[in-house]
C-alpha cells in the first residue's frame, strides 16, 4: 500500500509572451498510489500563483488510484515585469514539477532576445495564416494569443520595430 500523488506533465501555451497577452499552463497530475486521493493542485510563475480561468488560485481534486487529471491556468501577463519567469506545478506538497521557463517582454519580439528587429517580423510573417494545428503554427509568433497568425500580429511587431528592453 502507498500513497502517491504526481505531477506528470506541465506544458506551456507559449515560452515567449509579450506583456498584456493571457498564456495557458497546462497541468496534468495522477494518483500513482493504491487509495484514492484528495489534494490541491496550483501553477506558479516564480513564487506567485497562476489563477484558474475561474479566477481561483487552487483547484481541489479527489483521485481514484491510477487515473489523472489535467487543469489549464490561465496567466495574464498585464502587470508583470518584462524577463524570465520560472513555471512550476504542486499537488499539495506531494510533487513540484518545473518545466523551465517563460519570457515576457515586448510585443513583436518573438524569439526572446530582449529587441523587436527584423527577424521577429520575417517569422511572423513566414507563419502569416496560421493556427493551431496547423504545420506553421507556432504559439510564440502569435503576438496578441487570439489563436491566429495574421496582420493584427505582424502590424504590432512593425509598430514596435526597434525597441529594445535595457
Amino acid at each position: 500500500p502507498r500513497h502517491n500523488i504526481d505531477v506528470i506533465n506541465v506544458t506551456l501555451s507559449k515560452t515567449v509572451v509579450a506583456q498584456n497577452v493571457s498564456m495557458n499552463v497546462t497541468v496534468t497530475v495522477k494518483n500513482m498510489g493504491a487509495y484514492p486521493e484528495t489534494f490541491d493542485v496550483a501553477a506558479y510563475r516564480n513564487d506567485t500563483a497562476i489563477p484558474l480561468p475561474s479566477g481561483e488560485l487552487y483547484i481541489s481534486l479527489r483521485l481514484k488510484s491510477r487515473y489523472s487529471k489535467t487543469i489549464i491556468f490561465t496567466w495574464n501577463t498585464t502587470g508583470s515585469l518584462k524577463g524570465n519567469y520560472t513555471i512550476k506545478a504542486v499537488a499539495s506538497g506531494w510533487e513540484t514539477f518545473f518545466d523551465g521557463w517563460v519570457y515576457v517582454g515586448i510585443p513583436g519580439d518573438v524569439d526572446g532576445n530582449n529587441f523587436v528587429e527584423i527577424k521577429d517580423i520575417l517569422a511572423i510573417a513566414l507563419a502569416y495564416g496560421s493556427y493551431p494545428g496547423h504545420p506553421n503554427y507556432n504559439p510564440n509568433l502569435d503576438v496578441n494569443g487570439d489563436e491566429f497568425v495574421d496582420i493584427k500580429d505582424i502590424l504590432t511587431a512593425a509598430l514596435n520595430f526597434g525597441q529594445s528592453d535595457p
